[in-house]
């Protein structure tokens, strides 16, 4: 984000370095409007009068945002209380790890080396809905059967059935 804030947009070398880091299974940004955060550095005594390039701020913080929503992160907005981030949060990490279980039980139920939430239940995995129901232990209404095509489609059925 940085530095493509500094404006190396069309620098390739940056995405072919990137490319080789692992995703995480969930990512947090914790927004702070630029206002807010100058207003923080300000408060400290030995940062009172430092320059602070406001437009690099601005372009730093679009561009996380950017990032975030490109990427699939969560992005909690730090104007709301501890107990509403925190909530927030708490959720997005149950999701991943409903996720996870979810996919890995895909996995071993199509005996299929790796699952990923694009992969389609009938073509790529063989699997039926009868089969999912059956081995997850959910029932299937037949307006949300209807929508079940994708393993991700199964990932956020299960996990709204958990909440």
């Amino acid at each position: 984000a940085n530095l493509r804030a500094r404006g190396y947009k069309n620098d390739e070398w940056i995405y072919e370095i990137a490319s080789h880091i692992t995703k995480p299974d969930v990512a947090f940004f914790f927004d702070v409007p630029v206002p807010v955060a100058v207003g923080r550095v300000r408060r400290r005594p030995e940062e009172k009068n430092r320059y602070i390039d406001m437009g690099l701020q601005y372009a730093l913080r679009d561009e996380y945002i950017e990032i975030c929503n490109k990427n699939g992160g969560v992005l909690i907005n730090t104007e709301e209380s501890e107990d509403e981030s925190f909530a927030k949060v708490l959720s997005a990490v149950n999701k991943a790890v409903s996720e996870k279980k979810t996919l890995e039980k895909l996995r071993l139920l199509s005996e299929k080396r790796t699952v990923r939430r694009e992969d389609r239940l009938k073509t790529d995995l063989f699997l039926s809905t009868s089969k999912i129901k059956e081995n997850f232990g959910v029932e299937i209404t037949p307006r949300e059967e209807l929508t079940l095509t994708t393993a991700g489609d199964i990932c956020d059925l299960i996990f709204r059935k958990e909440e």
